[in-house]
């Protein structure tokens, strides 16, 4: 997928991605663990710059913004509690428990040293 964006960006196009992975060197155990929690990550063999260089882009960058992340999903949190009643009607009561899980469980995640969330950016060549 990544040649292919190389392919059809203009020269000097950029890219950019957000990814949410496991934490680089967890254990085998805190692995099957951030599995378990129904964590919503990517595993690679490869890191992701190496599979954008790869690819043919260049200028690679790599920022983690799990701080950010954590912090948005906090105030997701304060602000889902405050419209709790409108959100419940728009959504429906099993979707908005069903957000709210999740939600709550990628704070945990993050907390927990088991997640990060990281931008990327590139350019195509030329």
């Amino acid at each position: 997928m990544l040649r292919a964006c190389a392919r059809v960006l203009r020269p000097g196009g950029r890219l950019a991605f957000f990814v949410i992975r496991s934490r680089p060197g967890l254990s085998p155990e805190e692995l099957a663990e951030a599995k378990e929690r129904d964590s919503m990550f990517v595993v690679t063999e490869t890191p992701y710059a190496e599979l954008l260089a790869r690819a043919g882009f260049v200028d690679v960058s790599e920022e983690d913004v799990t701080a950010a992340y954590r912090a948005t999903a906090s105030r997701w949190l304060e602000e889902a509690a405050a419209m709790e009643a409108e959100l419940r009607a728009a959504m429906g009561a099993a979707v908005y428990e069903d957000k709210l899980r999740r939600r709550r469980s990628r704070i945990e995640e993050v907390d927990a040293r088991l997640i990060e969330r990281a931008l990327l950016t590139a350019r195509a060549p030329g």
